[in-house]
C-alpha cells in the first residue's frame, strides 16, 4: 500500500497507552532517568525560542518556489499565532543545546518539532491541515492549529501565490525550538525547557535484520523515536518521517521495537533520548 499525505504516525500503533502511562512492573517509566540506588537526577534548564520556518531549504534550487511560498505561509501563521497560557511537555529528555548540527545549525529541542501540511483548494482557501509530526505539548499543537485557521479566516493567505496553476496546493510548514534559531526563522516566543545534558548518546546493542515485506519493491524508511532509559524504543513515540510504502514502514517499526540499545547517559544515569534511524531496502536487480 502506497503511503500518501496525512499524519504519518503508523496506523497500527494507534491505541497504545499515553507516554506517561508506560511503565514497567516496578512503576518506573522509561521516559524517566534511571540512576543507581536512590539517587535522583536533576535536569538542567535552558531558554529557547519557538519559531516557524519553511520546510524546504532555499539552497535547494529545485525547491526555491516551495521555500518562498512556505515562508509566506509561515509568516501569516505567525501573525495569527496566540501564545497559549501554559505549555506542558513530557518528562525531560537527553539533549545537548550546544552541539551543532550539519551546516553549523544549532540543535532543536526534541519535544518541540512540528511539521504540518496545509491543503488549499483551487481558490487558495484552506481545506484541511495534516500533521506529519506534532510536539509533545497539546497546548502548542492546538495554538498552531488555531493560528493556521485564524490566518485563513482573516484572509492572510489571499495574496500568497499558488504553487499549482490548477488543482490543490500542499504547503509544508515546520515549527521548532532552539537556543539559537536560524536566520530564516520566524520567532513566536521564548520559553524555558528542562533537559538532561548528554554525556554519552544511545547506541545499538542488537537489532533484528529487516525482512522484505513486498517482493520486487524497494523503499527507504526514516523513523524518529525515543530510546527509553531501559534501552528499548518506546512504542508510542515512533514517528514515520519518510517512506513510500506502509508495509515497509511497519517492518521498520518492528525492527526498532525488537532492538536493544545502550541508553544515553547523563551524569552516570540512564536517560531517554530522541533518535532518528533510516532503514533501506534495495531490489537485488538494482
Amino acid at each position: 500500500m502506497r503511503l500518501s499525505g496525512a499524519l504519518w504516525i503508523l496506523a497500527w500503533l494507534a491505541g497504545v497507552r499515553p507516554l506517561a502511562a508506560q511503565a514497567d512492573s516496578a512503576g518506573k517509566s522509561p521516559l524517566a532517568a534511571a540512576c543507581q540506588g536512590d539517587r535522583r537526577l536533576k535536569p538542567d534548564t535552558a531558554g529557547i525560542t519557538l519559531y516557524l520556518e519553511a520546510y524546504h531549504r532555499f539552497r535547494d534550487s529545485e525547491r526555491r518556489a516551495d521555500h518562498h511560498v512556505e515562508l509566506l505561509h509561515a509568516n501569516a501563521i505567525a501573525s495569527a499565532f496566540e501564545r497559549p497560557a501554559a505549555v506542558t511537555l513530557t518528562q525531560p529528555l537527553a539533549w545537548n543545546p550546544k552541539a551543532a548540527r550539519p551546516g553549523g545549525v544549532a540543535p532543536t529541542y526534541p519535544s518541540l518539532s512540528l511539521e504540518a501540511i496545509l491543503i488549499k483548494d483551487t481558490t487558495g482557501r484552506l481545506l484541511e491541515v495534516q500533521f506529519r509530526e506534532a510536539t509533545s505539548s497539546a497546548e502548542l499543537n492546538q495554538a498552531f492549529l488555531s493560528a493556521v485557521y485564524r490566518a485563513d479566516s482573516i484572509g492572510l493567505y489571499n495574496s500568497i501565490p499558488k504553487l499549482s496553476a490548477a488543482g490543490t496546493d500542499s504547503i509544508r510548514v515546520a515549527m521548532n525550538g532552539s537556543a539559537t534559531p536560524p536566520d530564516s526563522a520566524i520567532p513566536l516566543f521564548r520559553l524555558r525547557v528542562a533537559y538532561f545534558q548528554i554525556d554519552q548518546p544511545a547506541t545499538p546493542k542488537t537489532q533484528p535484520a529487516p525482512e522484505t515485506p513486498v517482493a520486487n519493491k524497494q523503499d527507504e524508511v526514516s523513523l524518529r523515536y525515543v530510546i527509553g532509559s531501559d534501552g528499548r524504543a518506546i512504542q508510542s513515540t515512533i514517528r514515520l518521517v519518510d517512506g513510500r510504502y506502509r508495509e515497509f514502514a511497519e517492518e521498520a517499526a518492528r525492527v526498532v521495537l525488537g532492538s536493544e540499545f545502550t541508553p544515553a547517559t547523563s551524569k552516570g544515569c540512564a536517560v531517554p533520548q530522541w533518535v532518528h534511524q533510516q532503514i533501506r531496502w534495495r531490489s537485488p536487480a538494482l
